[in-house]
């Protein structure tokens, strides 16, 4: 855990893929030996790079390939880069992620399949213990970019405490029609914002990751999203459609969602990530 909380803060915080960008450092090229020596090449940010580094050592000992791992600190160039060659795959994005990338780019990147890793996202609060005890006026912060700040409103949606409009892709305060408790939803940009405010607020709705990495307990969500958000937002394995019937792409989706790794996600970040499959 020591190492993963280094690696976040030393660089600026990326949240879940959602379309905030930070220079890129990284991503190098795939040369002929490589291609020879049979390594397949990964991209992934910080936030899943410790599960990736876990998850190689699996995918190594069923596959005929060896595993290196790119680490961006940046979420378009991860996919530029797999676009152009010069990586094989990465492992950072969720699909409504990756469907506006490819309709932005005009792109054809591919998920390998559904399953993956989701970050769990949750209401929290430093002065309730039961959504019941929301009242009128009371101060809810939720993340203010377009993905997230979605996947907010669908949780206070899912848990009773207010009514979207239907058909709304990416909806904000404006699309709520009924806001049962006279809450004041205030959008207070990264996820992580919503953590560090939670002791000006009534609650907050945001990642498990981002409390965990301000020493705060990622278990201690009142509730948790919904399933099918879950499912929805889990980070997959992208690969060019050429390579999506290639025998290291399943050996890799398959290590990075097999037990073991699950296994690891539980005991080194606990209630902070998922396995979906």
């Amino acid at each position: 855990m020591k190492k993963l909380i280094i690696i976040f803060m030393s660089i600026l915080l990326l949240i879940t893929i959602t379309g905030c960008s930070i220079q890129d450092n990284s991503a190098g090229t795939v040369s002929k030996s490589q291609a020879e020596k049979n390594t397949i090449v990964i991209g992934t940010t910080s936030y899943f790079v410790d599960i990736v580094e876990f998850a190689s050592k699996e995918f190594e000992k069923t596959s005929d390939y060896k595993l290196e791992i790119k680490l961006f600190d940046d979420i378009v160039q991860p996919n530029v880069a797999l676009a152009e060659g010069s990586i094989d795959c990465n492992f950072y994005q969720h699909q409504p992620y990756l469907k506006a990338y490819n309709e932005n780019r005009d792109g054809n990147l591919v998920a390998y399949s559904d399953n993956g890793i989701s970050c769990t996202f949750g209401i929290y609060s430093e002065r309730i213990t039961d959504l019941d005890q929301l009242k009128k006026g009371d101060k809810v912060g939720i993340p203010s970019d377009p993905s997230n700040r979605t996947r907010a409103l669908k949780t206070l949606e899912y848990h009773g405490l207010i009514e979207l409009k239907d058909g709304v892709e990416f909806p904000g305060k404006a699309d709520i029609i009924n806001n049962y408790k006279g809450l004041d939803i205030i959008e207070m940009g990264r996820s992580n914002s919503v953590v560090a405010s939670l002791i000006d607020l009534d609650a907050g709705a945001t990642y498990g990751v981002h409390m965990l990495l301000a020493d705060k307990d990622p278990t201690s969500a009142i509730v948790w999203d919904s399933k099918e958000s879950l499912k929805k937002f889990a980070d997959i394995l992208v690969v060019r459609e050429e390579d999506k019937g290639t025998k290291w792409a399943k050996k890799l989706e398959e290590a990075l969602t097999s037990d073991s790794t699950a296994e690891f996600m539980r005991e080194q970040f606990p209630g902070a990530y998922v396995r979906v499959n």
